[in-house]
């Protein structure tokens, strides 16, 4: 196995050991009933942090070119801030509707820097695959230029979020102790299916269209 792909694959093994003994713990007989009625087959944190969403979506937004863009104190008032909102952060990991809450909670934090474009991260490329070869369908799948995060799960509904670059047809992911390994190297054997596969791209406001306009219009003056 490539060493590169231990990490992620003993995260996920370590969550499930977690969750067993919490189910074990509990009245409940049925595991899958279990996972479903605590969050755990959507949750899309396996890292010990449980955080691994949040890296991803950091990383995707340093591919951009949005340096800054979050920090640990952020992510500090973001936990806080559920918290007070009587919402708390599973140490598990998060759930896509919380992550979005997040982008969404440093968008506003970044008024004058970049923003991440809300519209375009809700559309799912690569949702609802299960099966042994939902990795391979990720390998393959056509992508353009650019950052995506990616959710997986194993058989045992644990996740891993992972953050994909694409650059000159090729696929490169980055995680919490991985940076831009190709995929092609990625051990899948774990993956039972892919939660999503979302694209993470700026948010253009109307003045940026504007500038982007008035440059184009003076490159034409200037080429006639």
């Amino acid at each position: 196995m490539n060493g590169a792909t231990r990490t992620p694959k003993r995260h996920v093994h370590q969550g499930w050991f977690r969750i067993v003994d919490a189910w074990k713990a509990s009245e409940e007989t049925n595991f899958y009933r279990f996972c479903s009625n605590n969050g755990h087959v959507h949750l899309v944190g396996a890292s010990p942090t449980g955080m691994c969403a949040v890296y991803a979506i950091s990383i995707a937004a340093k591919l951009l070119g949005i340096t800054g863009w979050n920090s640990s104190s952020v992510v500090e008032d973001f936990i806080s801030n559920c918290a007070s909102r009587g919402r708390p952060i599973s140490p598990s990991g998060l759930t896509y509707g919380e992550l979005r809450h997040y982008v969404k909670f440093v968008n506003g934090r970044n008024t004058t820097g970049g923003q991440i474009s809300m519209s375009t991260l809700d559309q799912n490329l690569l949702g609802g695959v299960n099966g042994k070869l939902a990795g391979q369908r990720l390998r393959v799948i056509h992508l353009s230029e650019g950052g995506y995060i990616c959710a997986a799960f194993n058989s045992m509904g644990v996740s891993h979020c992972i953050a994909i670059r694409v650059a000159c047809g090729e696929k490169y992911f980055h995680d919490e102790e991985n940076d831009s390994v190709a995929l092609v190297t990625y051990d899948f054997d774990w993956i039972y299916g892919i939660s999503f596969l979302r694209r993470v791209a700026l948010h253009l406001t109307l003045s940026d269209c504007l500038y982007s306009d008035a440059i184009a219009s003076l490159i034409i003056i200037f080429l006639l």
